[in-house]
């Protein structure tokens, strides 16, 4: 048998032998039953609940611009905004832009037709960032329905106030002077982070389990007296990698019927961001596919070895928590991550092979890193790749003399 035959055969093997467990497309199903679960929950829950006005706009500086003449100046003190009467739209948004206003609520004179308002939100303030920009919307919607369901009006404004919660707020964003692609610009590349974790958790474990099941039942022994340990490395990495792939084209068709719903199930729900809004920057996606990648082939390679050196899957997966720990170490430390990219526990976690992946990924969406740190990530990825595949390679070699006890460390570098 040819080379590729072999290999083709090992990487149908892996791939056939873990899509046709059952255990596999349940696992699978988990996060799209918790996604209909919670979206359920906060469908319900936003049909019922309602906003303390008062909590909401403490300490808060907000403007609301009505070229509409449908909000009713009582809604608007009860809610702790004021209505800038004969200030222009440009001079209030200037301010905005200067941090004299936290938030500006723009309705157009259109608003029944159109349902839609614009919100111009300061993020300079640090404490007010995170959730200025949903507060600022929030308290927009809220003006809207009550001072169109305050008086009896004609018919026209009695559906628009139904309909409300269909409205789509424009947010504009400014930092530093200038305007911001705000949440929109963290999307795309921020997806590469959801993948990273969704095959990392449900799909570079079958890599060592593999081995280790192998292993046990000695199968491996026969495999390796006629493929050699790289070509058998190189089909359980393609292996996973179609398993991964198989993951998220799953998800993706699942994503797409989500939002095929959730587009037609009624004016009840709409998405939190227009789809037409996203940024497309080649840099941050280019970088993000980058360390999705790499970071995905060095755990599956990782996970390989770690199989190739312990006896049982179980002493295996005892020694594997390390890395599973690695890898949501960064999220743990998401704000220092994205808040400090100087600090040295961000520097530590970018550029510690074990924690780079993440890191990079986090750092990538949130925009915070040079195009050389970026380089340098790559290039820190490369090298580990090609560490793990030399030591998973010994390891093999070495594991299948060693079936009763784990590799050690001084074997590897002392064995030729």
């Amino acid at each position: 048998m040819s080379r590729h035959k072999k290999l083709f055969a090992v990487i149908r093997h892996e791939y056939m032998t873990v899509v046709q467990q059952r255990s596999f497309w349940l696992s699978m199903l988990i996060i799209p039953a918790f996604f209909l679960f919670s979206f359920g929950v906060g469908y319900i829950s936003s049909l019922e609940d309602d906003i303390d006005t008062t909590e909401v706009t403490e300490g808060l500086d907000i403007s609301v611009i009505d070229n509409s003449t449908l909000i009713s100046a009582n809604v608007a003190q009860d809610v702790g905004v004021d209505i800038a009467d004969g200030r222009s739209e440009t001079d209030a948004q200037d301010a905005v832009r200067r941090g004299e206003l936290d938030g500006l609520i723009v309705y157009p004179q259109d608003y029944l037709e159109s349902a839609s308002y614009q919100v111009y939100v300061n993020l300079d303030d640090e404490d007010l960032e995170e959730d200025i920009e949903d507060t600022t919307s929030s308290i927009g919607s809220y003006l809207m329905v009550q001072s169109l369901l305050e008086p009896v009006g004609s018919s026209d404004v009695i559906n628009t106030a139904l309909s409300v919660n269909s409205s789509q707020a424009e947010v504009t964003s400014f930092e530093d002077g200038e305007q911001s692609a705000g949440i929109a610009a963290v999307i795309v590349p921020g997806a590469f982070i959801l993948m990273f974790y969704v095959v990392f958790f449900l799909s570079v474990s079958y890599a060592m389990t593999s081995v280790s099941e192998e292993k046990e039942n000695r199968a491996i022994e026969m495999v390796l007296s006629y493929i050699k340990p790289r070509t058998l490395i190189t089909g359980k990495l393609l292996g996973v990698t179609l398993v991964a792939l198989t993951q998220l084209v799953f998800y993706a068709l699942f994503g797409l019927v989500a939002y095929l719903v959730m587009n037609n199930i009624g004016n009840g729900v709409s998405l939190p961001i227009n789809l037409s809004e996203l940024v497309f920057e080649f840099q941050p996606i280019l970088f993000g596919l980058l360390y999705f990648v790499l970071g995905f082939v060095l755990y599956i390679t990782l996970m390989l070895a770690t199989g190739a050196a312990f006896p049982s899957a179980k002493e295996a997966g005892g020694f594997t928590t390390i890395f599973y720990l690695l890898v949501f170490m960064p999220y743990i430390a998401f704000e220092p991550i994205i808040s400090m990219p100087d600090a040295f526990l961000t520097q530590v976690a970018t550029y510690f092979p074990l924690t780079a992946a993440p890191t990079l990924l986090l750092r990538n969406a949130a925009g915070n890193i040079s195009l050389i740190e970026s380089l340098i990530g790559v290039g820190i990825l490369v090298v580990s790749i090609v560490v793990a595949v030399w030591l998973a390679g010994k390891l093999f070699r070495l594991g299948n003399l060693k079936f009763n006890s784990r590799v050690k460390l001084t074997e590897i570098f002392r064995s030729k």
